[in-house]
């Protein structure tokens, strides 16, 4: 795992496993959840029986264990999962992830420490600006544009959202009014690049453009209302 590299307060662990919560089976085994979520182990023919010994501590191995998307997750959709977070597991360290919110408060107890992740200070927006746009007054001019929008400002902390508006000021020298123009202007871009890239054609080249988007807000609504990231296909067609 290339994030490992370099840190010295990782080295003393043998083994890191990322499991993806929103993507975990009903009740499938731990073991199978890290093998189906890590390639190289199935390709290897990697044995959950090997894996269940190495989370359980029963080799004697040192384990990072990162449970990350908790917000993603529903307690009861694998007794495995509830019971690490729950009890621990083994030589394990876990450590989960999730956004801010209630549901954090039933967990809060189980572990030794909490860290928030506050987003970037000035300095890390100016610096983020100055480097994506390469020319020092045009990341003055961007955030002297951002500093007149209040709802925007409140937002350059949050890394994707500063890329996103630097990303849009580099094409058009100025930025959305609103957070819901900067989603509309952020999708355009998006599919405009995707289209270029399969079509030859940009988003507003395309017929009923806006009747696609409005369809697939509908099925991003369905997956909304199911709390689930993941669709047939049939759904889509329909």
């Amino acid at each position: 795992m290339d994030w490992v590299e370099g840190k010295e307060y990782l080295s003393h662990f043998e083994f890191a496993f990322l499991l993806q919560l929103c993507y975990i089976d009903h009740n499938r085994p731990i073991e199978l959840e890290v093998i189906k979520q890590h390639s190289r182990l199935e390709i290897r023919r990697v044995l959950s029986e090997d894996i269940r010994a190495i989370l359980s501590g029963k080799v004697g191995s040192k384990v990072l264990l990162l449970l990350d998307g908790y917000d993603e997750y529903r307690i009861g959709v694998n007794e495995d999962i509830d019971a690490a977070i729950r009890n621990g597991l083994g030589n394990c360290q876990i450590i989960v992830s999730s956004r801010p919110g209630d549901h954090l408060q039933s967990i809060k107890h189980l572990f030794d420490a909490e860290a928030k992740i506050l987003g970037f200070s000035k300095e890390n927006v100016e610096k983020c600006a100055s480097q994506y746009l390469g020319r020092s007054e045009s990341s003055t001019n961007l955030l002297a544009q951002c500093a007149r929008n209040p709802a925007i400002t409140g937002l350059l902390h949050i890394p994707i959202i500063l890329l996103m508006i630097c990303a849009i000021y580099n094409t058009e020298s100025s930025i959305p009014d609103s957070i819901t123009q900067l989603i509309q202007t952020v999708v355009h871009m998006t599919i405009s690049r995707t289209t270029l890239k399969l079509f030859g054609k940009t988003a507003s080249e395309i017929d009923n453009l806006d009747v696609l988007l409005c369809k697939l807000g509908k099925v991003a609504w369905s997956a909304l209302q199911r709390q689930s990231l993941l669709m047939k296909v049939v759904s889509l067609i329909s």
